[in-house]
């Protein structure tokens, strides 16, 4: 699903919410598989950052309220 010949971006919620929104665009939503794409296009220093903001987006996913202007 990734694309090994695409860098990776750096951890901010900015980019979770865009690369969460390329994921939403592609496909069914499987917050397995979510989780998965997010991994291969985001690096952060602080995966504990990252796990928490993860969360909170994917409970707006759930809920159907996502969306990349939406402050976490």
């Amino acid at each position: 699903m990734e694309n090994l010949n695409e860098e990776k971006l750096v951890y901010s919620t900015e980019n979770l919410k865009k690369v969460t929104m390329e994921y939403l665009n592609s496909k069914k939503i499987d917050r397995k598989e979510w989780e998965n794409f997010i991994k291969g296009r985001i690096s952060s220093d602080s995966l504990i950052k990252l796990k928490v903001d993860m969360e909170k987006v994917w409970t707006k996913v759930e809920l159907g309220t996502f969306r990349e202007d939406i402050e976490l």
